[in-house]
């Protein structure tokens, strides 16, 4: 750690800097809410995130619980951004953060709306 602290204080700081920055920025812009939600409801809708969604939405907490950390662990953390690293140093922070920088997904509408059980 002490090594490589200048390099660790600095991504972080670059990192938490982006994260705080873009947090005002979607919060004063409504169109890209509306895009984020469209974009969250959708993921949601298919695929292996489907039955996490269904697991929220029909108040099944433990079946909920296991499967959001199983979800984030092995793929958000180990897949996307453990395995990427160990290739290539700091490759993880591109390869975690690429379906979120900007660019669209094929078929993403933005005229859906999320819809949130009451």
């Amino acid at each position: 750690m002490r090594t490589n602290r200048t390099a660790y204080i600095v991504i972080n700081a670059v990192y938490y800097g982006l994260v705080v920055i873009f947090m005002i920025v979607v919060a004063f812009n409504r169109p890209l809410q509306d895009q984020l939600l469209a974009a969250l409801g959708e993921s949601f809708s298919g695929g292996l995130l489907a039955e996490v969604g269904s697991a929220y939405v029909n108040v099944e907490v433990l079946k909920a619980i296991a499967l959001t950390f199983v979800v984030n662990l092995v793929l958000a953390s180990f897949l996307q951004i453990t395995v990427p690293s160990a290739i290539i140093p700091f490759l993880g922070m591109l390869v975690g953060a690429g379906p979120s920088c900007g660019r669209r997904r094929p078929g993403w509408r933005s005229t859906a709306r999320a819809t949130w059980p009451a």
